[in-house]
């Protein structure tokens, strides 16, 4: 299937300015303020559907794979904030402690995506992002865990644990016709397509995703029809102790966008 996201411009300013995106109006800083310097364009994509073929990828392989996991708390229950982060974080946690064979796992941020129109949205929900991105970067995950764990406790699993970033996603409603969810396979990402962008936000931190350029070699997936029981598993960002200059999935990241179908 063909489709169009968008990607990051190669311009001549970010040799000596980097990116930026700004969450707030920056005009009462002046007239010359800029909100932004990122501009996109739109490219055509093949997306290949992995429907009947699932098992061919996998998270550290090709940076994302989709597991059956019913979810044991009723669907329309994750509308409500107080079950997601009370019932449904413990879930996912022990989801991901199996599949990663983790020891530890800190849920920090969950987000509902919804493509109707405004009036039926979910409560709550954000509209589905067609850009290729990956939303923390490795400098991001280090700021993520002294945000979550402190100072101390942070400096002290940054030396001496491996940490990743890894996303769970699943249908709420289903089946999704309509703007799934799509992954670049790392393997096809050159390291040269990733581009740094500083998200700045009023009053809190500087974070950093990544955004990529278009390349013709790269390789898109997603699954047609996906139902609440199939769960999303993607790679963002890493870090390893023993090897800081590197992302433990290998020389790439996985990128990740929505497109649609």
């Amino acid at each position: 299937m063909e489709t169009r996201l968008k990607f990051i411009k190669d311009l001549e300013i970010y040799q000596y300015e980097k990116p930026f995106e700004c969450d707030f109006d920056v005009s009462k800083f002046g007239p010359d303020a800029r909100r932004t310097n990122v501009e996109y364009e739109e490219c055509n994509v093949l997306v290949h559907d992995i429907r009947g073929r699932e098992g061919d990828f996998k998270l550290n392989h090709n940076g994302f794979e989709i597991i059956r996991k019913p979810s044991e708390i009723p669907l329309e229950d994750l509308m409500q904030d107080d079950i997601v982060q009370n019932g449904y974080f413990e879930e996912v946690a022990e989801i991901l402690k199996t599949r990663l064979n983790a020891a530890r796992v800190h849920i920090f941020h969950y987000e509902r995506r919804d493509n109707r129109p405004q009036g039926e949205y979910l409560l709550g929900s954000s509209k589905p992002v067609n850009i290729a991105h990956i939303d923390q970067s490795q400098d991001t995950l280090k700021l993520r865990v002294l945000e979550h764990f402190g100072d101390a406790e942070g400096l002290t699993i940054l030396e001496n644990h491996k940490v990743e970033i890894v996303n769970a996603w699943r249908a709420i409603l289903g089946p999704i016709n309509d703007m799934p969810l799509a992954f670049c396979d790392t393997r096809s990402v050159k390291t040269n397509d990733c581009v740094a962008v500083d998200n700045v936000r009023l009053g809190t931190r500087v974070g950093e995703n990544l955004i990529m350029r278009h390349n013709k070699d790269q390789r898109w997936y997603y699954i047609s029809r996906q139902m609440p029981d199939e769960m999303w598993l993607f790679f963002m960002s890493g870090w390893d102790p023993a090897n800081p200059g590197r992302i433990p999935q290998g020389d790439s990241s996985l990128y990740y966008s929505a497109h649609f179908d």
